[in-house]
Parts: C-alpha cells; sequence; structure tokens
C-alpha cells in the first residue's frame, strides 16, 4: 500500500517527520512554502538519499513561483506539474499531509 506524503510546511522538522514515516513504496512531493526546503542546507542532505530513487518531487508551479527552478534541477529533484500530481494523487491509497 503507497501513501503520498504531502510536504507544505518549508523547515527541517515537518520534513524529517514526513521521511521518517515513509514507507519505501511511498511518495514524497514539496508544495506550497515546502519547496522552499530546496534552499535549506539541513533538508537537501536529508532527501539526498530519496533523490536517486525518484522518490522526493516538487510541484513545478509553486518551484517556479519561487524562483527554484534551477536549485531543484541541480538537485536532481524532479518537478511535477499539477496533472502529474493529481495522477500521483490517483496512484497512491493514502495520502498524508505534513506542515
Amino acid at each position: 500500500m503507497s501513501t503520498l506524503h504531502l510536504v507544505i510546511n518549508a523547515g527541517f522538522e515537518p520534513l524529517k517527520t514526513c521521511i521518517d514515516w515513509a514507507g519505501d513504496s511511498d511518495r514524497i512531493v514539496l508544495l506550497d512554502a515546502g519547496v522552499d526546503s530546496l534552499s535549506n542546507l539541513r533538508c537537501t542532505a536529508l532527501m539526498g538519499p530519496l533523490i536517486p530513487e525518484s522518490r522526493i518531487r516538487a510541484l513545478e508551479a509553486d518551484v517556479r513561483a519561487r524562483g527554484l527552478a534551477g536549485l531543484c534541477q541541480s538537485l536532481g529533484i524532479a518537478m511535477v506539474s499539477d496533472t502529474d500530481w493529481v495522477g500521483l494523487l490517483a496512484e497512491c491509497e493514502q495520502v498524508m499531509s505534513w506542515r
């Protein structure tokens, strides 16, 4: 059973708690203020092991709105469109929000 974890707030604690709870088949999407975690060194270190597996992604509209597209690409984190995000919601059996 896979879960889609939505990290809505920026900062180390919401992201760390989310990653601690996420299972191996779960997906994580940074959105809204959660994409600000891309510019936090502690957060990017925490995300590092999940990047090659494409388990962590960021909502493209929020990344672009904050001018973080270049940083997101340099970190190797995939950006998802609104359509892709809806697809992830449909694929996963549960959704959890982290604030």
